[in-house]
């Protein structure tokens, strides 16, 4: 049964796999190209742990870097997640907890969409899987070996994202709650584990300071930054139910987004509410401390996004799956299968609408390509630190930076519009095309990058 649902996990996640790239994506495409001292370099000014760009770097050394092969690496973490959460399932609950919960998971556009994504998400829900699969391990045959592994999969949980801090606060809270006579068996080789991601983390401390610092500086310079970044409101919680339930996109008719996310937020907040009120266990507070803390922090500092908590979708679906296979009534069932209905109907929106998908650079890089033969042309981003997708993309166009264009007499000027709120507020870049003789001539959007044509 297991080997099936983890053919149909690989078999959704393979869908539009080769998609275009959007910024994030080719972003770290490029960093990873670089060496590894270079990749160290970028992270100054990239708020995120290594550990995702040297895996990518050595991937693509190995396997290319097409859009199919650059995101493999995300296909595989989340196939492993679904095939951890049975694991998890079947040692806390039953076997039969865990085969749901692993064909939630399985057939979650959310989680499909991140593992599909070349970034450091799938990974770090993996790491985050990995290390409570090893913790009970570790319980169960208390020992030197399953203390090393422990720490290990700790190590690899928090060097792939920040936010595994919070799945690892998780862990320890629980163990905190639990019987002591039962901690005493497996405590001492449990805090050796905990040791041991200590130490192999001390080498990175000195580089999340300074990332810290950085980030800091760069908020102040560019405030307009902070809306991007996150940040919490009355909306956060139930936001985060209608992702991991109905899928990574929304209607624009928001009355008609609301009616197709109201069963399944519905259903599953019923769950795992019903899940809470049974037992807060380690499961429950995997999927609980990391969401309260996020809401908490974000008070403060704005670091709230569904995205970033992918971490606790499995816990999600645990907890979920849990309470619905132990409800005493022949509906069970029946909600359990609405909730796969809707799963299913989530990829399918997703799939056949191409709206809903990524950011169509590749289609940017042709036009611009196709539309500047025999021409002086150039590209200009408002922010230099854009351009890593088009760069992807088109090799033929020259790209710069918001004056760029200045240095010479170019027949046309391809302006991108992406991002323009955020790094050019006053339209600046704009005014000065315009103020210099240039007058556009077009103006296209391929799913979310907006591009204008001047030319004189």
């Amino acid at each position: 049964m297991i080997f099936g649902i983890l053919l149909i996990a690989f078999f959704v996640r393979l869908i539009h796999l080769d998609q275009s790239l959007w910024l994030d994506e080719a972003t770290n495409v490029v960093a990873s190209s670089k060496s590894l001292s270079d990749i160290l370099f970028h992270l100054k000014l990239d708020f995120h742990p290594p550990l995702y760009y040297y895996i990518l770097h050595f991937w693509v050394s190995l396997f290319g870097q097409n859009e199919v092969t650059i995101r493999l690496p995300s296909v595989i973490f989340g196939v492993a997640t679904v095939y951890l959460t049975y694991l998890i399932g079947k040692q806390i609950y039953s076997k039969n907890v865990g085969l749901w919960a692993s064909l939630l998971v399985a057939l979650s556009q959310f989680h499909i969409y991140y593992s599909q994504e070349a970034r450091m998400y799938s990974l770090a829900t993996f790491g985050s899987a990995l290390s409570v699969w090893a913790l009970l391990r570790l319980i169960k045959r208390p020992s030197i070996y399953f203390a090393i592994l422990y720490g290990l999969t700790v190590a690899v949980a928090i060097y792939a994202d920040y936010f595994s801090f919070f799945v690892i606060l998780a862990q320890v809270i629980w163990v905190g709650l639990e019987n002591r006579k039962k901690v005493q068996k497996w405590i001492r080789p449990y805090l050796f584990g905990l040791g041991l991601a200590s130490v192999l983390y001390l080498p990175w401390v000195p580089r999340f300071v300074e990332q810290l610092r950085l980030g800091a500086n760069a908020v102040a310079d560019s405030p307009e930054w902070i809306n991007a970044i996150g940040g919490v409101s009355a909306k956060s919680a139930p936001l985060l139910f209608a992702k991991f339930a109905s899928g990574n996109f929304s209607f624009i008719n928001k009355e008609t987004y609301v009616l197709y996310i109201l069963v399944p937020v519905i259903v599953t907040a019923g769950l795992i509410t019903l899940s809470l009120k049974k037992k807060i266990g380690l499961v429950q507070l995997w999927f609980v401390v990391p969401f309260i803390l996020s809401l908490v922090i974000s008070l403060k500092i704005p670091i709230f996004s569904v995205f970033r908590l992918l971490v606790i979708l499995p816990a999600f679906w645990l907890c979920g799956a849990y309470s619905a296979v132990n409800l005493k009534t022949s509906y069970k069932y029946l909600l359990l299968g609405v909730l796969i209905f809707w799963l299913v109907l989530a990829i399918g929106i997703y799939s056949f609408n191409p709206n809903f998908q990524r950011e169509d650079w590749r289609s940017v890089g042709n036009y611009i390509d196709a539309n500047s033969k025999n021409q002086r042309a150039i590209t200009i981003s408002v922010d230099k630190a854009q351009r890593s997708p088009y760069l992807y993309y088109n090799k033929t166009v020259q790209a710069g930076g918001p004056q760029s264009w200045q240095a010479g007499n170019y027949d046309k000027i391809w302006l991108m519009r992406y991002l323009q709120p955020l790094f050019d507020p006053q339209d600046n870049v704009r005014k000065s095309i315009e103020a210099a003789g240039y007058i556009k001539f077009d103006q296209q959007n391929f799913r979310g990058v907006e591009v204008w044509g001047y030319q004189k």
